[in-house]
């Protein structure tokens, strides 16, 4: 019976540079800090996102798109499963658009 044996398609070279760019990679990532924003400090809306929420909505009613996002943010990380904060939000990244196109 024959031996079987596994061989690569990829020259030896290039075979030692696929199994190292993967570990080059994740190195690189912990060298820069993990990359992203720091953490957030928590607030008294993150313990509640159903106060965040209603905080939105008022904001949203007044056009205040800046503290709109704010807590539709924190209520939509509080509440992910819940669609209406990440609906709502992409609203207010409409209107505020809106906004800064026509200059109101």
């Amino acid at each position: 019976m024959p031996a079987i044996t596994t061989r690569s398609c990829l020259p030896r070279g290039l075979r030692a540079l696929a199994l190292a760019a993967p570990v080059v990679w994740l190195l690189a990532g912990c060298a820069n800090g993990g990359g992203g924003n720091p953490p957030e400090t928590p607030t008294a809306e993150a313990a509640d996102p159903g106060a965040a929420l209603a905080e939105a909505e008022a904001a949203y009613g007044a056009e205040d798109w800046a503290r709109a996002e704010s807590q539709y943010l924190t209520a939509a990380r509080g509440l992910p499963a819940d669609p209406e904060p990440w609906f709502k939000l992409g609203n207010v990244y409409d209107a505020d658009t809106i906004a800064h196109e026509t200059g109101h």
